[in-house]
């Protein structure tokens, strides 16, 4: 009697790495073709960057929060993505 723990990890799981993998196909099929170099730590940064204040725990919060950040750092981010690239 209880609750099978391990049998929602995995359902939870199994959901998220669906999500995740949407989200890649999406991502190509916008772009065109999907490189390695495009994801350097910058790009891993920002996204932590994005996540972190908003909360993992809530929705909501992320959405709102990232967009916030993301719209907030997006001049800062090309100009200094194109002074890298110099």
């Amino acid at each position: 009697m209880g609750v099978n723990v391990q049998r929602y990890k995995a359902a939870i799981f199994l959901v998220s790495s669906m999500y995740a993998g949407l989200s890649g196909v999406m991502y190509g099929l916008s772009i065109g073709r999907i490189a390695p170099e495009s994801f350097g730590r910058f790009v891993s940064i920002q996204y932590l960057a994005m996540i972190g204040p908003g909360g993992l725990g809530s929705l909501g919060g992320c959405r709102h929060r990232g967009a916030v950040r993301s719209r907030c750092t997006g001049p800062t981010t090309r100009s200094a993505t194109s002074t890298a690239s110099r």
